[in-house]
């Protein structure tokens, strides 16, 4: 056996070698454990135009985003009890992620005439 023992160590030694080489040695080949936000589950679009929101009415699941756009060439405001846009200008967008089921009636704080709902399901 004492012969054989350099070509024992030479084997163990090149093993060693292989495992620190792929990252088996001191747990770095380990899964790590991450958090990961829930996708969005869908994407809608409300426009605004000729001092209008449209469609007005919209229906959409919990977990999604809606953007309104405003194509008219006054600035407009979307305005709900979750949140305020502040001014859109010609062009510009607004999004919101709505999270939890219910009903968000909106309307244009400068134009309040201009109203619109989401219902999130």
């Amino acid at each position: 056996m004492m012969r054989h023992r350099p070509a024992l160590l030479l084997v163990g030694a090149a093993l060693l070698f292989a495992l620190v080489a792929n990252g088996c040695v001191n747990g770095s080949n380990q899964t790590k454990m991450t958090t990961v936000k829930p996708a969005v589950r869908q994407n809608y679009a409300v426009t605004i135009k000729n001092f209008a929101f449209s469609p007005s009415d919209l229906t959409v699941g919990a977990k999604s985003r809606v953007t309104w756009t405003n194509k008219d060439q006054g600035p407009h405001t979307i305005v709900t009890t979750l949140f305020d846009s502040g001014l859109l200008g010609q062009g510009e967008t607004y999004s919101y992620t709505f999270i939890k089921p219910g009903i968000y009636p909106y309307h244009c704080k400068i134009h309040p005439y201009m109203e619109g709902v989401i219902v999130v399901k």
